[in-house]
């Protein structure tokens, strides 16, 4: 049995009340939104013609794939608002099994990919933050037995001392302020059928990401097959019976034949390149995936090799054949409702670095009460947790750069304020957040698993200084 198919098995069973439970209101079909696309479909009746102009709601968006589903709908469940609503679950529990699989090919750990996919089911529920409070608690508790007992100890309060468990009770802030998410997804992915363009795209930009990192794998291991030839078989031998690379293969050794199936990474190249396609034709949000591909050849666990490192490129020029395809099908023109969507200053800044610094919405109603109040603002609660903020932030950044897995937690988050970017720039909507959602749950169940490490270090007795060997040894012959 293959070693991931518990965890993933775990995730299925999880997402079937997901599933078993979608959305039967007839009223998703009188969503304004909804009334007039199916309109424009019925009249028009020809689904491919999408490809070769503006999508149903005329507002100067080229989404022919997301559109197709629309279609799908509308010719097998007719005006049953329960079919529609069962392709939202369902491209809902697709978007939480990709999540499974591209954590699994991009950082070859099962369980870690059964997390993130759990989380970012859980997110579909609209937990919110506040009922992780009891994570910050935690955290302090832990900083204060890892004190009292390095106290106890007899060590001598220091810095350097209080160090592990400061830093155990920032990063229990840090996660409980990220365990929350970033916005709530139910109603617009579930209760909301034009929700299904954001879910629609993030199926192909995970089926995307998946296939691009496991071909960095293989061409990884292609480069070493060549450049290192096995010398017990020959090579006719070592390709006819070389298997299928997996996640959880050891890598090429002197002493190991490299698990390479002759041209099989550039399959996955091919994989890779139309899922892109089909996510640009599904939402304008895609455009960040040539980004995104190039962030994980250059943060790989285990180097690709000059063909995998080059090979991203690719992707910016299926980009720019997408940009150009549109400019000749939908007008370059902003639409009324695209002019009205568009916001630009401090709304678009806030909006952004909510994502690249989780902080900033505490930071900066603490920064308006110190120009309001001056010093003694830091005596008002919202300051205080403004402070903690900024300093648990710190402590996340310092704690991964330490950490074995903190390249891969550092690059998750990157990956999703890179699927927000353009998104800051329109009014908000919780779908925008849907796709960054999927990449922010990666590096949060990476930073509970660097949390855990460091209240782990924060309880741990403190090391000890061994004891002074006697000169000689005890036993030794004497030497002059």
């Amino acid at each position: 049995m293959k070693r991931w198919l518990p965890a993933f098995l775990i995730v299925v069973l999880a997402c079937l009340p997901l599933v078993l439970g979608h959305a039967r209101d007839p009223l998703l079909l009188q969503d304004s939104d909804t009334r007039v696309a199916l309109e424009a479909i019925r009249e028009r009746h020809s689904p491919l013609s999408w490809f070769a102009s503006d999508w149903p709601l005329e507002n100067h968006f080229y989404r022919p794939i997301s559109t197709l589903t629309f279609e799908a709908d509308l010719a097998i469940s007719g005006d049953d608002a329960g079919g529609y609503g069962r392709t939202n679950a369902l491209l809902v529990a697709a978007s939480i099994l990709l999540v499974f699989w591209f954590v699994l090919e991009w950082l070859g750990r099962p369980w870690l990919a059964c997390g993130s996919a759990l989380l970012f089911l859980l997110w579909h529920l609209d937990v919110g933050p506040d009922v992780f409070g009891w994570v910050s608690a935690m955290g302090v508790g832990v900083a204060l037995v890892g004190a009292i007992r390095r106290f106890t100890c007899g060590e001598r309060p220091t810095l350097g001392m209080l160090g592990p468990p400061t830093l155990a009770a920032l990063l229990g802030f840090g996660l409980a302020s990220e365990l929350g998410g970033v916005s709530l997804l139910s109603y617009r992915m579930l209760g909301w059928i034009p929700g299904r363009t954001a879910s629609t795209m993030t199926v192909f930009v995970l089926l995307c990401l998946a296939a691009t990192a496991r071909f960095l794998r293989q061409a990884r291991l292609a480069a070493s097959a060549e450049a290192r030839p096995s010398t017990r078989l020959d090579p006719e031998t070592v390709r006819r019976l070389a298997e299928r690379a997996s996640p959880l293969d050891l890598p090429a050794t002197r002493g190991t034949v490299p698990t390479v199936a002759g041209h099989r990474p550039w399959v996955w190249a091919g994989v890779a390149l139309v899922s892109l396609a089909l996510a640009l034709g599904s939402y304008e949000q895609a455009v960040m995936v040539p980004a995104m591909m190039l962030v994980l050849a250059l943060t790989s666990p285990r180097r690709p090799g000059p063909m995998g490192m080059v090979w991203p490129a690719a992707a910016w020029l299926v980009l720019g054949g997408y940009l150009a395809l549109r400019a000749g099908v939908v007008p370059t023109s902003a639409s009324t409702y695209q002019t009205q969507q568009f916001r630009f200053g401090e709304g678009a800044w806030i909006a952004l670095t909510n994502y690249l610094i989780p902080a900033w919405t505490p930071l900066w109603s603490a920064w308006h009460s110190l120009a309001a109040v001056g010093v003694d603002a830091f005596l008002i609660g919202t300051v205080q947790r403004g402070v903690i903020a900024l300093a648990s932030n710190v402590a996340i950044v310092v704690a991964a750069w330490k950490d074995r897995d903190g390249k891969a937690l550092l690059a998750a988050w990157l990956l999703s304020v890179l699927a927000f970017l353009p998104m800051a720039f329109l009014k908000p909507f919780d779908h925008y957040h849907y796709l960054p959602m999927a990449m922010r749950a990666v590096s949060v169940v990476l930073l509970i698993q660097l949390t855990l490490r460091w209240w782990l270090t924060a309880v741990a007795l403190p090391a000890r200084q061994a004891p002074p060997r006697p000169h000689p040894e005890f036993g030794s012959p004497h030497h002059p």
